[in-house]
């Protein structure tokens, strides 16, 4: 059954695969000025968690499929 499950700081490695795959598929459409290799390292992640990004995944059959950052420590604009 699908859900969305918040993934824990131990999910790191599969977090930045999924990010990564996914900024390669979308190469052209991100801006130049934003699309590096890789799109997100280690420490960048760690560093969004520090700041109170909180991750989220979509699971299905117990693989992780896609994620997303949700960060509540900043106003929108």
């Amino acid at each position: 059954m699908p859900m969305i499950q918040e993934l824990v700081p131990g999910q790191g490695a599969t977090i930045l695969e999924i990010m990564n795959d996914a900024a390669n598929a979308y190469r052209g459409a991100i801006p130049d000025d934003r699309c590096k290799e890789p799109y997100m390292s280690a420490k960048e992640l760690a560093d969004e968690i520090r700041a109170g990004v909180r991750f989220y995944g979509w699971f299905e059959d117990g693989f992780l499929l896609g994620s997303l950052g949700f960060n509540t420590s900043v106003a929108a604009i």
